[in-house]
């Protein structure tokens, strides 16, 4: 959720395993100010500010640049990233309670997003009545169900810099797939399918034996579009179910 660099003595080799991982990557504050001479003195104290031009002068031409073409935000199908907020990304404002929190909700469309930049683990539900912060207590085994037809925003905390008082270093693992019995259970295909192929791809014909439900798929070449296409009983049915019919915070693709 941002800051890849700004606050280790090896910005290089930070930016050089983040992008190994080929995953989505947002604009931090840090990433933003690393790879321009622009300085905001709200951001930064006189170590943060000195520290931060050390980083702009160990890292290379190509490894700014790459760090000033990364996007605000992230939107995936379900779920959205950003280092700050929704309602003003680039303007890396801070969320500490519920009234800050319902501002980014006035502008997240997906039931999830995720964000970082206080450095400090919380989940914010969107209720009826406005942003609610969910209880620690209500944690078991360091999981939490996400309730359908709620959204979240959920700080992630921070691996390399926590701080909430708790030195280790702080993450999430989400899983879109969700029971009754936990949030964040892994999501294993042969759980419903013993045998898939031998690249571990599920065909549209055992799809099919599994949930009737499957009418179509759609893939674009040169792409990561390739998905099953399903059809339910009603319009709504698989907006929140997954292709295997289970309850699903992001349904699928559906007719």
């Amino acid at each position: 959720t941002g800051d890849v660099v700004g606050y280790g003595a090896r910005p290089s080799e930070c930016l050089q395993k983040v992008r190994e991982l080929a995953c989505p990557v947002v604009k931090g504050n840090h990433d933003h100010y690393a790879a321009t001479d622009e300085n905001d003195a709200d951001d930064f104290n006189p170590a943060a500010a000195l520290a931060m031009q050390w980083t702009r002068d160990a890292l290379s031409p190509e490894e700014s640049a790459w760090l000033a073409a990364l996007p605000f935000t992230v939107v995936k199908i379900g779920i959205a990233l950003v280092h700050s907020t929704m309602d003003k990304p680039e303007e890396f404002g801070y969320v500490f309670d519920h009234k800050q929190a319902e501002a980014n909700f006035t502008r997240q469309i997906q039931p999830v997003c995720f964000h970082g930049h206080t450095h400090c683990p919380i989940i914010f539900e969107r209720q009826s009545t406005g942003a609610c912060h969910i209880n620690p207590d209500e944690l078991k085994d360091d999981a939490f169900t996400l309730r359908p037809g709620k959204k979240y925003f959920i700080n992630v905390g921070s691996v390399g810099q926590p701080r909430d008082g708790d030195p280790r270093a702080s993450y999430v693992i989400y899983d879109s797939v969700y029971t009754n019995q936990a949030a964040f259970s892994s999501w294993d295909l042969s759980e419903y399918k013993p045998t898939i192929d031998e690249e571990g791809n599920l065909s549209f014909e055992d799809l099919q034996e599994i949930n009737t439900g499957t009418v179509g798929w759609i893939k674009i070449n040169g792409t990561n579009i390739d998905y099953p296409v399903m059809q339910g009983k009603d319009d709504l049915e698989y907006a929140s179910k997954d292709v295997f019919g289970k309850n699903s915070l992001t349904g699928s693709i559906y007719l």
